[in-house]
């Protein structure tokens, strides 16, 4: 399966609804939207190759590669992923979509082309309105907070497992009002939440409060209780939490969080070892 350097997200799209044009049945990791898979391409970052059955893309980034799949045979994903791997770089991370355990062939068919496991996150869901605690104020980023959030994400997160944004990203989401703060009197950042609204859903992408002053206050839970008051219209408010992060586990549940039974697996190809921290 050759790979090719993709210079439009049209050449994507074409790859992917080839595949699933070809067969009855269909799954696909691959659920950014176009805004997402153009910046992807405009930066160089993606890669695709297809037989009649499977379509593949990689987006390169923190010297690993993220693959995406579509695939409408089963029982072909096997073997075409395992002639890709023959020339493919040796470390590769991709996420699995769980619903009630209904993809787990499709891990089994990762696992026969040696991919392992990496880590699972589990889908977190809210859908009625917490009280908002008196005398706390949070605010929306401004621009020059940019550095001190990426400072955070990067002293926090896994980067191939949280998808870190990158700058660009990051200041889009400032400028559209998607990244609450907390910030102290000498306007230091204590903590910040980033999020999205989608339709009537608010999905959390990262919410995390900076460790040393953890002791003052409980940003975490106050970003999040302000975001749910800011989105009381929304019917239900979603995130991802490592299965073993029992600090944010223990703070979402406090909130009213449940786990509605989603979960995504991170499997990953060559010697790749953890990097996410559990504080966050």
């Amino acid at each position: 399966m050759e790979l090719k350097k993709a210079e439009t997200l049209a050449e994507v799209k074409v790859t992917f609804e080839r595949i699933e044009e070809n067969g009855d049945e269909w799954f696909s990791n691959l659920l950014a939207r176009d805004d997402e898979l153009t910046r992807w391409v405009e930066k160089g970052q993606v890669s695709v190759a297809a037989t009649p059955t499977t379509a593949l893309l990689l987006r390169q980034r923190y010297g690993c590669q993220r693959l995406y799949f579509a695939n409408v045979k089963s029982e072909t994903l096997t073997e075409d992923l395992k002639s890709f791997l023959v020339d493919a770089p040796e470390k590769i991370i991709t996420m699995v979509l769980n619903r009630s355990r209904e993809n787990e062939p499709v891990k089994n068919l990762l696992r026969a082309a040696n991919f392992s496991h990496y880590a699972l996150l589990k889908r977190v869901v809210k859908v009625n309105e917490p009280k908002t605690p008196e005398k706390i104020v949070v605010e929306y980023a401004r621009i020059d907070d940019l550095p001190r959030i990426e400072e955070i994400l990067r002293r926090y997160f896994d980067p191939l497992l949280d998808h870190w944004p990158d700058k660009d990203e990051i200041e889009e989401a400032i400028k559209a009002k998607r990244i609450l703060v907390a910030r102290l009197e000498n306007d230091v950042i204590a903590a910040f939440h980033s999020f999205e609204k989608k339709g009537m859903s608010v999905y959390s992408r990262y919410v995390v409060s900076v460790e040393e002053f953890r002791s003052r206050m409980p940003y975490a839970p106050i970003l999040l209780r302000q975001n749910l008051r800011l989105h009381r219209d929304c019917r239900k408010y979603l995130g991802w939490i490592l299965d073993d992060n029992e600090v944010s586990i223990k703070v979402h549940q406090a909130l009213g969080f449940k786990f509605d039974g989603a979960t995504e697996e991170a499997f990953v190809l060559g010697a790749i070892e953890p990097n996410h921290v559990r504080k966050a």
